[in-house]
């Protein structure tokens, strides 16, 4: 989500300072580059075709993402995020995840949704973040509970506010889109779809501010985009997309947001590769692909924010779960956030 997905500052009218730099996106006012419209040779591998991966790191990491926060909270740091990762890796990791770990996190939910007090916009978690519906909606689909009725609570009601879900910008915009689609929403996922798509800047691309596609902001939009890939319109955004990415990818295989070289950059380019199918290093080759690139920030089974900075849990979190959408579509499971394979999802 460094860059966290769930919880981007403001940007429609303006991009306000903010205290912590993971959560910076920059668009420099100039051009963004020309970009080639879809070609065959390049369409979405079948998971089928993506070759067997070494599920070491990710068990490594998975059991790093517990170790530092063995008691979930709601929130981007420790909480969420944390929580729906390892419950989408529970399929294709060697590290045992107890249940009690997704048990607590849900009476931890519910109690709060419970109390008034904690959330007193409700049903909006937070009264100009979206993304807090977005992300503890998806995460309880995750477990296999209805965001619709979080202890009698619909959070996924203000997301069909398309103010009030596009208000932090184009995340808000689309995690809002991802949250509905994963619920099967299709008149609200349909208005978001047609937002979102308003919001591609000119030569392709997504970003908070500006002409100059954003890493982590273009991932977010292909992440949502994702379902909708067979909508000629949206299909076109994708490949504008994933052009953008290629021609702004540095030649270690990283990228640069803000002025700063972030793991959270590789990671969320991963899940957009993986969710729509793409074998992460099929696109994304420089330095020899995205996942090599993210070894550069890997310090055991942690991840640190720059390759120079110390273990984080935010960039631990965002590579886990580019590690778990990488390994899912390898293993020829459905994707990050679809949650079909869930019981009960619904």
């Amino acid at each position: 989500m460094g860059k966290v997905p769930a919880n981007r500052p403001p940007a429609r009218t303006t991009v306000a300072a903010l205290g912590v730099s993971l959560l910076l996106a920059l668009g420099a006012c100039t051009s963004a580059p020309t970009v080639e419209q879809p070609s065959a040779e390049k369409s979405p591998v079948s998971a089928a075709s993506v070759p067997a991966q070494d599920s070491s790191q990710l068990d490594a990491t998975a059991a790093s993402v517990l170790e530092s926060g063995p008691s979930p909270t709601i929130g981007s740091i420790g909480g969420d995020w944390s929580v729906f990762a390892l419950a989408r890796a529970k399929s294709v990791t060697g590290t045992a995840i107890p249940e009690e770990y997704f048990k607590e996190y849900i009476a931890r939910v519910e109690s709060a949704l419970a109390d008034a007090s904690e959330f007193p916009a409700l049903p909006k978690l937070n009264e100009s973040k979206s993304t807090e519906n977005s992300r503890v909606a998806l995460t309880l689909m995750a477990l296999g509970k209805n965001p619709s009725d979080a202890a009698g609570v619909d959070l996924l009601s203000p997301l069909a506010d398309l103010e009030y879900a596009g208000a932090q910008g184009v995340n808000g915009t689309a995690w809002a889109l991802v949250a509905v689609d994963a619920a099967g929403q299709t008149q609200t996922s349909a208005k978001l779809l047609k937002d979102l798509l308003g919001q591609e800047i000119r030569g392709g691309g997504f970003a908070l501010a500006g002409d100059e596609p954003d890493p982590d902001v273009t991932a977010m939009a292909l992440i949502a985009l994702a379902p909708h890939k067979d909508d000629p319109a949206a299909a076109e955004v994708v490949e504008r997309g994933i052009k953008a990415l290629e021609a702004i990818q540095l030649d270690n295989g990283g990228f640069e947001s803000w002025g700063t070289q972030a793991l959270e950059s590789v990671a969320m380019c991963v899940v957009a590769l993986a969710t729509l199918g793409v074998e992460p290093n099929e696109r994304l080759t420089k330095g020899g692909g995205l996942l090599a690139a993210m070894e550069r920030f890997r310090s055991g089974g942690a991840y640190r924010h720059t390759v120079d900075g110390d273990p984080d849990p935010i960039a631990t979190d965002q590579a886990l779960l580019a590690l778990v959408a990488s390994e899912r579509l390898a293993n020829g499971k459905v994707g990050l956030f679809d949650f079909s394979d869930v019981e009960d999802a619904r």
